[in-house]
């Protein structure tokens, strides 16, 4: 694939390195046209955040969680540290849930979590864990309360930290609102995954992937549509009906890849909840970020 012939990118005199760095997209000229520069980490990130915030709701309404004396279900958050950065390794924070999912399974309940990857200006992993204990024992303090697992052997690379969260959403929103300042320099390590959910429904993981597909994707196959990512753009799962992406990746700018926006036309008995919109062209390219979330 060619490189595109040196693409000018539109405002970048306005923004400093940092800023050009941690830009998800930058708008670029090619001769006549305009296309897009991605930059595939912050892409990655945010579609990190819609999909930690979409499931934390959907298991918080499932399990009428709540702040009340009657509630049920309580939310707790670990953070887990390493004490060198050096120490980190893939398989930690599978064996760390599966130590959690056991603990819950031998109790006779079912194992709700989320959880994301942060990095640290030191440079090292760092994980935010929210998880949900059932009501045991009446009273205030009648909650399952979650053993510390650098105490149970579970976390034996550096030191956890474990408390009640009031809102679990907004713990995790908070942390994943840090997407766009990345320590500088700093990048994860090879193979690191950036965020985890555990304990959803089918139904659930429908919506969850209906919020992370793009704009262009949700209206034109409806709020009901299983919306997965295929060939050149994203079908329902329950219908197969296809939507093409308009943005067409033509090079790389660096190891940045470029796309052009090319409006494009579907049939209007496909698109379900466009209402007065009756083409896709007609949308616009909408937000470029949209095509990786």
């Amino acid at each position: 694939m060619n490189s595109p012939t040196s693409p000018e990118i539109i405002g970048a005199s306005d923004l400093s390195p940092h800023e050009l760095r941690c830009a998800a997209h930058l708008v670029v000229s090619k001769g006549a046209k305009k296309g897009l520069v991605m930059n595939p980490l912050i892409s990655r990130l945010r579609r990190m955040r819609k999909t930690v915030l979409t499931s934390a709701r959907l298991i918080e309404e499932r399990l009428g969680v709540s702040r009340g004396r009657n509630a049920q279900w309580k939310a707790a958050m670990l953070t887990l540290t390493y004490h060198h950065v050096d120490d980190w390794k893939p398989d930690h924070i599978s064996m760390l849930i599966r130590h959690a999912r056991q603990f819950m399974k031998r109790r006779g309940f079912p194992f709700h979590y989320v959880w994301t990857a942060e990095l640290q200006e030191r440079g090292a992993v760092h994980y935010h864990i929210v998880f949900w204990m059932p009501r045991v024992a009446p009273g205030r303090y009648g909650f399952l309360k979650f053993p510390k697992p650098d105490d149970q052997g579970w976390w034996p690379w550096g030191s956890s930290r474990i408390h009640w969260a009031r809102n679990a959403v907004g713990y995790l929103a908070k942390y994943a609102s840090k997407v766009d300042d990345l320590p500088s320099g700093c990048k994860f390590p090879k193979g690191c995954r950036l965020h985890a959910v555990g304990g959803l429904t089918v139904d659930e993981r429908v919506e969850v992937r209906y919020w992370r597909a793009p704009v262009y994707a949700r209206l034109a196959l409806g709020r009901t549509a299983d919306i997965r990512k295929c060939d050149g753009g994203y079908e329902n799962r329950f219908t197969g009906d296809f939507v093409k992406s308009p943005w067409v990746l033509v090079g790389f700018f660096g190891k940045m890849p470029f796309f052009l926006y090319e409006p494009i036309d579907m049939p209007t008995h496909i698109c379900h909840d466009l209402g007065r919109v009756k083409k896709l062209s007609d949308l616009g390219p909408g937000s470029p970020n949209d095509e990786v979330m």
